[in-house]
């Protein structure tokens, strides 16, 4: 008796898992389509016939559990797989015992119950009151009926005792089955909400990748074939390390610190190796996954790439170094180039020059010709100083106004003192007219000049205070001349113009 009925249970159990995993990607309703539902009834009442096969015997008796099947299907599917459900049972007991009075007192009790079933699924009450519902009309019916007609459906041997079991039986086997299905619909749900994920990430522009702590490729979408060139088992289990470049590797370094911060999560823009060996610029945005006691796992990070990005900062940024005026380099890039030649120069054990230049009584020119010419003196100016510098190494700025500078690394005094002449003789060569000047009726420039051995000791700005010194002091002697700043000699106080 139990061992049928322990084997009913494994019967329905695993027509409830096989069930749920054929229709993992439906909603657990089986409501989505009529194509859906009409196999759902069909299968469920097969599933009674399988139960039908394999009745618990009770002595002489024997009892089946094929009406579950329309309860379960009912309360989890609705009414249209229960209709086709009670149909199949009907059918099957009219095959097997034929149009007699057994048959029609099972059909009468499947029957009603498929339609009160369907009746009390409607109702607007909770789910596990509906199914409370639907087992105690199921069972409490059936047992009236069959109690009715004991005889006739041929009960012997202690009948009573017989739908005494068929009532706990019944409940036992409904229990189970509403115990069973929330984890079939919770794994269906899972599976469902997995997939999405599956097809987003597969879909998204963006790489979705994660690492262990040895910064190895666990995952990586698939998306990356088409960004990168490879595909993900190329990836796989390498280091992250192999395709970054060696000038953004110290990034990786920096990973592990600043993603173990309060908010677990960095972001980093480095360049990236396709497979081809060409680099890309990426930017990934990382966070850690953390164990409950709080230790690191894994890292997940979403990259995508940025060259498009990055060549349009890069441009962006070129165009803010550029003065708009004489289109040569403006003071805001000479104030990072400066420091960069100067920590150059330091680690080289080089000499450093540079070179202020002003243009002599520029505020004469602009009051005798304008502001309109003053502009195109300016360039005029500018394109001569930057078509006569020929080392590339060199650097040519507007410094402000009318005040040009160069750069000039690893020269020494002797050698800034000849570009300066050869600066100063070009723009006066230009013959532009200033007849308001008083140094010439053509345009003249003034140059200071200073050269300095630099170490961690002095700073940059005193190359800068000492050019400016010797500019001064060629604008006090006479102007238009070019003079070299030396040590002992007084800053000119004379305002410049």
């Amino acid at each position: 008796m139990f061992n049928d009925f322990f084997l009913n249970i494994l019967i329905i159990g695993t027509f409830l898992l096989l069930t749920g995993y054929i229709f993992r990607r439906n909603p657990s309703d089986l409501g989505v389509s009529i194509k859906i539902r009409i196999i759902a009834g069909l299968g469920t009442g097969h599933l009674g016939i399988l139960l039908m096969s394999y009745p618990i015997h009770l002595g002489q008796n024997v009892i089946d559990l094929s009406n579950l099947t329309i309860y379960m299907i009912v309360t989890y599917a609705g009414p249209v797989p229960a209709i086709l459900t009670t149909i199949v049972i009907i059918l099957y007991r009219l095959f097997i015992l034929g149009f007699t009075p057994v048959f029609l007192v099972l059909a009468i009790i499947s029957l009603t119950i498929g339609i009160f079933d369907i009746f009390i699924i409607k109702m607007k009450v909770t789910s596990l009151k509906k199914s409370i519902y639907i087992n105690v009309f199921n069972t409490t019916f059936s047992t009236i009926v069959l109690y009715i007609f004991m005889k006739p459906m041929g009960f012997s041997n202690n009948p009573a005792s017989t739908l005494i079991f068929f009532v706990l039986f019944s409940f036992a086997g409904a229990f189970i089955i509403y115990s069973i299905f929330p984890f079939i619909k919770k794994g269906n749900i899972t599976y469902r909400e997995m997939e999405y994920y599956r097809i987003m990430t597969e879909n998204l522009s963006d790489i979705i990748s994660t690492f262990n702590y040895q910064w190895k490729y666990l995952y990586i979408s698939p998306s990356s074939k088409r960004v990168l060139g490879y595909d993900s088992k190329e990836i796989v289990g390498r280091s992250i390390k192999y395709f970054i470049h060696a000038e953004d590797i110290d990034l990786v370094n920096s990973f592990k610190e600043r993603l173990s911060n309060a908010s677990g999560m960095a972001t980093i823009r480095y360049r990236f190796m396709k497979k081809d060996g060409s680099y890309i610029w990426v930017e990934s945005t990382l966070r850690s996954m953390k164990r409950g006691n709080g230790n690191i796992v894994e890292w997940i990070a979403a990259s995508r790439d940025i060259t498009e990005q990055k060549e349009i900062e890069g441009k962006l940024k070129d165009m803010s170094y550029i003065d708009g005026l004489t289109e040569i380099h403006n003071r805001r890039y000479f104030d990072e180039i400066i420091v960069r030649e100067w920590d150059k120069a330091i680690i080289n054990s080089e000499p450093i020059s540079l070179l202020i230049l002003d243009i002599d009584y520029f505020k004469n020119y602009n009051d005798t010709y304008g502001h309109l010419k003053g502009d195109e003196c300016l360039k005029f100016v500018a394109s001569s100083i930057n078509n006569l510098i020929l080392r590339g190494s060199d650097f040519v700025a507007r410094y402000g106004g009318e005040e040009f500078v160069i750069i000039s690394n690893n020269t020494n005094e002797s050698g800034a003192l000849v570009i300066a002449e050869r600066v100063r003789r070009n723009v006066e060569a230009l013959k532009i007219e200033n007849i308001n000047s008083e140094v010439k009726t053509t345009l003249t420039i003034s140059i200071g000049v200073a050269t300095i051995l630099p170490n961690t000791t002095i700073n940059f700005k005193k190359l800068i205070a000492n050019a400016d010194e010797a500019l001064y002091k060629a604008k006090k002697n006479g102007r238009n001349r070019c003079e070299v700043f030396k040590l002992g000699s007084n800053p000119s106080s004379e305002k410049k113009d």
